[in-house]
């Protein structure tokens, strides 16, 4: 649930990043939708790995743990990147 919760406030921030902010580097852009992407197909990713890799449930749950507050720390990050000056 917290996961959940983490992945969908990188989420959020990433769409505010991508259309909400005018003054982002230009070098950041791809790297803004290469994150939105992949927090969008992150559902696809962990039935994946459920499904074809047999992991098993706490394994998972892990995996989405760790990749959520990863994302979250890139997120801030970016949104920090946008905030400075050009």
């Amino acid at each position: 649930m917290i996961s959940l919760q983490v992945m969908t406030l990188s989420l959020a921030a990433l769409g505010s990043l991508m259309w909400l902010r005018k003054n982002k580097p230009r070098t950041l852009v791809p790297i803004i939708y290469a994150c939105a992407l992949l927090l969008a197909t992150m559902p696809s990713i962990t039935s994946y790995l459920r499904r074809s890799l047999e992991w098993q449930t706490p394994k998972v749950v892990g995996f989405e743990l760790f990749s959520s507050l990863v994302m979250a720390f890139i997120s801030w990050q970016l949104f920090s990147a946008c905030q400075r000056p050009m």
